[in-house]
């Protein structure tokens, strides 16, 4: 049974100092032809989430930090996704809230789809080719082409231009605290990778107004669930109905599990954006 024409929506919370979100985006982008999703990506910095939960940074713990690392090897090998073994010193011991706050402003700027070529490209330059996130180098990939961004999603122009307008200041980290107040107080974000799914409207009926609205007014009167971790898959598939099958990593069922190990994979079929200028 083919899906409905309509879109429906997946906003995805995430940190780039996680490799979960990264299988999680990769999933969404993946599927996002076979079940008709309109992507919303919404960058919040962990620390800032968890000061808006009240419940603080969770406490490390030795052999669950050991278990999160095997875990997310296996799954890259099985998504067929590039992650390497994490540098400590490249995400564990310099914050990420430059880079949220960066893709803060190429939201606020930029189309969703720039938005979200320049997030995979940014998770590939960290957990594939392992770049340390504090290199003066970090963001030259947003303007360079390869195998996976034949259309690099940033001119030098542009780059420069959203890296001013980025600079971490007391109001642009009073901005990051409010995305993640809102996405707590507004979505129930807890912790990340944090999917909330907006399935169009169940009664044929009903879709034409849904049409009408724009993205924001879909997610006030749509029906809509919550999905915490990069495995909850199969369960978003049967909230949006049957009309919308799990098949796996790929969507086409087809198993490509460690089929790119030593370089970034591509998410298929994605189309990278023109850069403007």
């Amino acid at each position: 049974m083919a899906p409905p024409p309509q879109r429906n929506i997946a906003e995805l919370v995430f940190d780039v100092g996680n490799p979960f979100c990264y299988i999680a985006l990769v999933t969404l982008v993946r599927y996002r032809h076979t079940w008709n999703l309109e992507l919303d990506l919404s960058p919040v910095f962990s620390p800032h989430l968890y000061d808006a939960t009240g419940d603080g940074q969770p406490i490390p713990m030795e052999l669950k930090r050991l278990y999160h690392e095997h875990d997310i090897m296996r799954m890259a090998e099985q998504w067929g996704v590039a992650i390497r073994r994490p540098q400590p010193a490249s995400v564990n011991k310099v914050t990420t809230l430059q880079i949220m706050n960066f893709l803060r402003i190429v939201k606020e700027s930029e189309s969703m789809d720039t938005l979200v070529a320049c997030t995979i490209t940014l998770y590939e330059e960290i957990y594939g080719q392992q770049t340390p996130i504090d290199a003066p180098t970090f963001y030259h990939c947003l303007t360079k082409a390869t195998p996976t961004t034949p259309n690099p999603p940033l001119t030098r122009k542009r780059l420069q231009k959203l890296l001013g307008r980025s600079r971490l200041t007391p109001k642009a980290e009073d901005a990051m605290k409010g995305l993640a107040k809102h996405v707590w107080e507004k979505r129930q974000v807890f912790s990340m990778p944090f999917t909330v799914v907006w399935a169009i409207p169940r009664r044929v009926e009903d879709r034409d107004a849904d049409e009408k609205r724009d993205l924001e007014a879909k997610k006030q009167t749509r029906e809509s669930d919550v999905f915490w971790g990069c495995d909850r898959f199969e369960f978003m598939a049967w909230f949006l109905g049957p009309e919308y099958a799990w098949c796996g990593p790929w969507p086409d069922g087809q198993d490509r599990s460690g089929a790119h190990p030593n370089v970034p994979s591509p998410v298929v079929d994605f189309v990278y954006p023109q850069a403007k200028l």
